[in-house]
């Protein structure tokens, strides 16, 4: 996902580069924007040559004010990369340095896992107190949904087939159903310490992992014991 993530758009696969042209009275930009699909060329964003792929003859010729202009290029063998070059009235002038980057961020992860927490919980809930149809029609996504982890490798820690015996209590009528769905929220605001609630159980805020992993395994006992008495 974050691969996807960073691989923002066709546009990321343009090569820019930016040229300072200054002349006795003014001022120019010239860029020019290198893709698969040909090059741009633009004088104070506006286009002043374009060239379709395949189809380049290596000098791009235009002018920057009164001033004589051409945009050479030629292969780097080295590199393996057709380099730009801009020469005004013969002298050739140095590209600009490149911008920095702006850092994309990347999406809260946590965050999107809370929110996916909190709309199932309310499935479960609104599904529960919807009536039979409803409940019924839950049920079965809620086996569908076991049965898919099961496959994905969830079998192999879970020893003792606890999972499926919790899948079928909740998918077994409304009341399971709905306390299921407050679980599911709930366990979702204490990972998150919302309103301060993981703060206040002590095995959870402890820095030690074993004290945190026999934390969360209590709550994870208090959820099954209200689950069965549903």
């Amino acid at each position: 996902m974050r691969a996807l993530h960073r691989f923002q758009s066709l546009a990321d696969l343009v090569e820019r580069r930016a040229w300072t042209v200054r002349l006795p009275h003014a001022i120019h930009v010239v860029r020019l924007e290198r893709s698969g699909f040909g090059d741009r060329l633009l004088l104070d964003d506006r286009e002043v040559a374009r060239t379709h792929a395949f189809a380049y003859d290596g000098t791009l010729r235009f002018s920057v004010g009164a001033a004589r202009a051409e945009m050479r290029s030629a292969g780097d063998s080295a590199r393996g990369v057709l380099v730009a070059d801009l020469y005004v009235e013969g002298q050739r002038l140095d590209p600009d340095p490149p911008a920095p980057r702006a850092r994309t961020r990347e999406p809260d992860w946590r965050g999107v896992a809370e929110r996916g927490a909190y709309a199932a919980g309310a499935l479960l809930v609104i599904a529960g107190l919807a009536g039979d149809a409803l409940t019924e029609l839950a049920g079965r996504a809620v086996r569908t949904a076991g049965v898919l982890l099961l496959t994905v490798g969830l079998r192999a820690i879970d020893p003792v087939a606890l999972f499926p015996a919790v899948i079928e209590k909740i998918a077994a009528g409304q009341v399971p159903m709905i306390v299921a769905g407050l679980e599911v929220a709930a366990v979702a605001a204490i990972a998150r310490d919302r309103l301060g609630i993981r703060r206040r159980i002590p095995l959870l805020r402890s820095r030690s992992l074993a004290s945190r992993a026999l934390g969360w395994a209590a709550v994870a006992a208090v959820a099954l014991v209200l689950l069965a008495l549903a």
